[in-house]
């Protein structure tokens, strides 16, 4: 079985700086996403966050050092979208200064603190802005106690999606490190910046769709929308509340999938893409399904680092037959996967409400390297700073999401859900048919298909 193969973009457009004073266009996904907003009252929110627990002395002005720097660095935190003759561009605001609020919670009593605390960071994230105007990023630390601080930083999804989030708590810590020692603040250079890409994405854009326009079409016709089955209790909430599971692979089935990948020359995303197919096709009860696969689209080694709204969602037509055994389903997967990627291109802006209306299965993969874990920042003069994982219950409109993460040692599925739309009983009887098909697909590669399922 072949690994994937390299994607290829025009080589006659380059992407570099761009030119002073150039126009920036919105990127493909971006254009989606204005267009949304403008279709819901043109007021949008900073629905990209991240929020963490602080435990030790938190030095305020370093870290206010530390997210400046970082404005500076990227200039996507400091840019808005500006609208002449009905076309929206981005326009980067020369202003590079950060405004980090801080509200003083101390004096409020200890059992009613964390009811407070989760009251204003809801507050924060609702807040409704004008993308015209901004700010699009923001951050807001609440002081809980001299040893006790809660760090929350959002932004618009115009200007970012779930890697870029991970980028910035990487480096805001890695720069507050540096403060603390007393070192200067650096960090690798940018190639480029986000508006760099937007411009060679636009200048690509139509070579990309000349090239493959016609394999999606043929990829995707003739496929009956699929809508996974509903039995919650149908209430309806104000407030669409949420439930979490999770499902552990455990150690010794992590370790098998990852030999099995490696012995199918794959890699282990696509081996659990087979294993969840499997598991969709028997919750759904049909063979031909489309599954959207969410990428960080962070391909070009220029793009790694960059924040920005890179992410897109890449179509994936896998049918099912009977025939098959494991080991020939997991080799028809892996081909679907590189062909879709040897035919990636940027014009899901078009299609994205299409393919939101044919399924409801999305893949979401977290790589261990895009999870953010306990941090401890050290000084030779102070205590040791930890950084920890804050949980926020917030509104949550979805009825399903499904992610698989890798944890190295193992993978974990988490399914969050809403009990007005599925029960507790069919999340956890996917859960375990899903473990079922994995463990069938170690030990016994060869059986068909329908004995796995």
């Amino acid at each position: 079985m072949n690994s994937p193969r390299r994607i290829h973009f025009p080589t006659d457009i380059h992407l570099r700086p761009r030119s002073s004073g150039s126009a920036v266009p919105l990127t493909a996904m971006q254009l989606y996403y204005w267009n949304y907003i403008a279709e819901h009252g043109g007021r949008a929110q900073r629905n990209v966050w991240a929020v963490r627990r602080i435990v030790g002395p938190l030095q305020i002005q370093l870290l206010k050092k530390a997210l400046e720097f970082l404005v500076i660095r990227h200039e996507t935190l400091r840019t808005r979208i500006a609208v002449a003759a009905g076309v929206p561009t981005q326009t980067i605001d020369a202003d590079r200064s950060c405004t980090l609020e801080v509200l003083d919670l101390s004096e409020i009593h200890t059992g009613r603190r964390e009811q407070e605390l989760e009251r204003l960071c809801k507050e924060f994230l609702a807040e409704e802005i004008d993308p015209t105007v901004g700010p699009l990023f923001a951050a807001r630390l609440f002081r809980l106690s001299g040893e006790e601080s809660v760090l929350l930083f959002a932004l618009d999804h115009l200007i970012s999606d779930r890697a870029s989030n991970v980028i910035i708590h990487n480096e805001l810590w890695t720069l507050y490190q540096q403060a603390v020692q007393g070192a200067s603040l650096q960090l690798p250079e940018l190639p480029v910046q986000f508006a760099d890409y937007a411009i060679w994405q636009h200048e690509t854009y139509a070579a990309l769709r000349a090239d493959h326009e016609e394999y999606w079409r043929g990829r995707l016709s003739g496929i009956a929308p699929i809508k996974l089955p509903q039995d919650g209790t149908g209430s309806d909430h104000q407030e669409p509340v949420y439930l979490v599971s999770e499902f552990p692979f455990g150690t010794e089935l992590t370790a098998e999938l990852v030999k099995l990948a490696r012995n199918e020359r794959t890699l282990l995303p696509y081996v659990v893409l087979a294993v969840y197919a499997l598991a969709m096709a028997r919750w759904c009860k049909r063979g031909d399904l489309l599954i959207l696969f969410l990428t960080h689209a962070r391909y070009r080694p220029e793009t790694k680092s960059l924040v920005g709204f890179l992410a897109s969602v890449l179509p994936l037509r896998i049918n099912i037959e009977e025939g098959d055994g494991a080991s020939s389903f997991l080799n028809r997967v892996n081909q679907e996967v590189c062909s879709a990627f040897a035919h990636l291109d940027f014009d899901w802006s078009d299609r994205s409400a299409l393919l939101e209306a044919m399924t409801e299965i999305g893949f979401n993969w977290i790589p261990s390297d895009a999870m953010t874990k306990p941090l401890t920042i050290t000084s030779e003069t102070e205590i040791p700073l930890s950084i920890e994982p804050f949980g926020l219950t917030v509104h949550w409109p979805y009825p399903l999401v499904i992610f698989f993460y890798d944890a190295k040692a193992e993978v974990i599925l988490k399914i969050t859900y809403r009990p007005d739309a599925y029960s507790s009983p069919t999340i956890d009887l996917f859960g375990h048919d899903l473990l079922e098909c994995a463990e069938t697909f170690v030990h016994r590669p060869l059986d068909p298909i329908s004995m796995i399922r």
